[in-house]
């Protein structure tokens, strides 16, 4: 029992005074953790955002390459074109890590291509001959080669999906489903865009790899 007023009212204001401290606690806990939440779902959307937009990114660089090179096409040209190709090829390449080759095929079966990855090599498929002539030249990072290896150009980029949708695409970007890379045999897409000739005769196929490992890596 309370034996005084005294001690009646120490009780009263006791409790009072807990009760207040616990409702304005409580409040303001509330209020922080809305607070805190708000900032955070503002902070996450504006990562998403950016995420979004660089991967994006990658693919409209990947789709203004395709662009851009279609517009230089040399046509057949000598070797000095299509070795200045090559280095556009090559260039292009660094200023996008995440693209992992770049490559032209003619309705001949003739090809050129530059891969950056698991190492820099430059590959051509001359099928102007007689016989299929092929040849990997291993680059190291300023493009000077470092090894070369000659073969019989077995591989044919006519058969390849992404040859036969840009030709279907008739001059529009061509983006193929996820597969796996004749070479690497990485999962990836790739972009494609064929070029035509003044008389409207397919000159030449132009692709892009995107592997998905490094899509990976740009996210994480």
């Amino acid at each position: 029992m309370i034996s005084s007023y005294k001690s009646a009212f120490l009780v009263v204001f006791t409790a009072m005074m807990v009760i207040t401290v616990v409702s304005v606690g409580s409040n303001a806990y509330r209020r922080a953790a809305e607070i805190s939440f708000s900032l955070s779902s503002d902070v996450i959307g504006e990562m998403s955002d950016k995420i979004v937009n660089r991967t994006v990114g990658i693919f409209e660089a990947a789709d203004l390459y395709l662009e851009t090179n279609a517009a230089l096409f040399p046509g057949r040209g000598d070797g000095v074109a299509r070795d200045r190709l090559l280095r556009l090829f090559w260039r292009q390449l660094q200023l996008k890590p995440q693209l992992l080759s770049m490559y032209l095929a003619d309705p001949g079966g003739n090809l050129l291509q530059v891969r950056v990855r698991p190492q820099l090599l430059t590959r051509t498929i001359d099928r102007t001959g007689d016989a299929s002539v092929g040849q990997l030249v291993y680059r190291d990072s300023a493009y000077e080669p470092i090894a070369h290896i000659d073969g019989n150009g077995q591989f044919d980029p006519l058969g390849r999906p992404w040859y036969t949708g840009a030709a279907q695409a008739r001059g529009a970007v061509y983006w193929s489903p996820v597969y796996r890379f004749y070479e690497t045999s990485e999962a990836g897409v790739t972009a494609a865009k064929a070029v035509y000739g003044q008389d409207g005769e397919l000159q030449a196929v132009l692709g892009i790899d995107i592997a998905l490992r490094s899509l990976s890596e740009f996210l994480a």
